[in-house]
């Protein structure tokens, strides 16, 4: 049998990056090639330009999306001290725009809220949230509010009597400081959760919420890419909360775009998950004391 013409030293090192978290690459990562395969990213820091030595290369293949950003972090290589990083070449731009967008809809309308009404906002994980469903309820008045020591965690209720001539934008306003943590609104009686998400100054995970049109409250989603499409909500029969099943689904909605794949900016190298594929890669070599950067995507 013939004997293969591959010698060893041709064989390039393969290490496969199967947990999400920090990684410092030193000298002998020379030449290495790391496979990024956490759901939750990677954070890899490159050694000094001096340690690593002229012609110190590595490269890093996209072996799963990031598909969960409940920890709220992009995947990154990024040098160290006042080194910079430079792409000189990149094919990598994803399907979408430079920046990408987040989505955005006016998702909740409180003209007509009443008693009894009930609505439910679930921010998936590939959205920055936690996947877990919050229910708002509206209760007759301030007397049927749970004591605040037993509200339970995704749980939010609100009073429907708020006395007020503003009732509908006051309703709002009280959603949207339940929706971002913020301090009560001293114009209607509300009970959130007592610990976990939704406490007060930790609010929803993955989402930031602002009154628009007095009565209507729009959610926008914090990560860009079309993830942030599928915050889903729900109600009760005949509640008429809700302006569409998911953010995506809302007449007038801002889509979620993709970010670009690869980019670089001062000391970082980010690895946008919205605009990256499985098989896109990442070169970086150390020419003259810089880290040079070529970004390839595989579509």
């Amino acid at each position: 049998m013939a004997k293969s013409s591959l010698s060893f030293t041709d064989r390039k090192r393969v290490k496969v990056l199967n947990t999400a978290g920090a990684l410092q690459l030193e000298r002998a990562d020379c030449g290495t090639v790391f496979i990024l395969n956490s759901v939750k990213g990677h954070t890899i820091t490159l050694p000094t330009a001096h340690k690593a030595g002229p012609g110190w290369n590595a490269r890093f293949i996209v072996g799963t999306v990031q598909n969960d950003l409940s920890d709220r972090t992009t995947s990154s290589i990024v040098a160290q001290g006042s080194e910079t990083v430079t792409i000189v070449k990149a094919t990598t731009t994803g399907a979408g725009a430079a920046t990408g967008t987040a989505a955005a809809a006016e998702s909740l309308d409180f003209n007509g809220y009443a008693a009894d009404d009930v609505f439910t906002i679930t921010v998936p994980v590939a959205a920055g949230g936690t996947g877990t469903t919050f229910t708002f309820t509206f209760v007759a008045n301030d007397a049927a509010l749970t004591d605040a020591d037993e509200m339970t965690a995704g749980n939010f209720q609100i009073s429907a009597d708020t006395g007020g001539a503003n009732a509908m934008a006051d309703i709002a306003a009280a959603v949207m400081d339940l929706i971002n943590g913020a301090a009560d609104n001293a114009s209607v009686a509300v009970r959130k959760p007592q610990s976990g998400e939704g406490i007060f100054e930790t609010g929803i995970q993955g989402i930031t919420a602002t009154v628009t049109n007095a009565e209507f409250v729009t959610i926008t989603v914090d990560v860009v890419g079309a993830a942030g499409d599928g915050v889903a909500l729900t109600e009760g029969a005949g509640d008429n909360v809700i302006e569409g099943a998911t953010i995506g689904a809302i007449g007038g909605a801002t889509a979620g775009v993709a970010a670009t794949g690869v980019s670089a900016s001062g000391q970082t190298i980010t690895v946008a998950p919205s605009g990256v594929a499985k098989g896109d890669q990442i070169e970086i070599c150390e020419v003259n004391d810089k880290w040079q950067v070529r970004a390839i995507h595989s579509a």
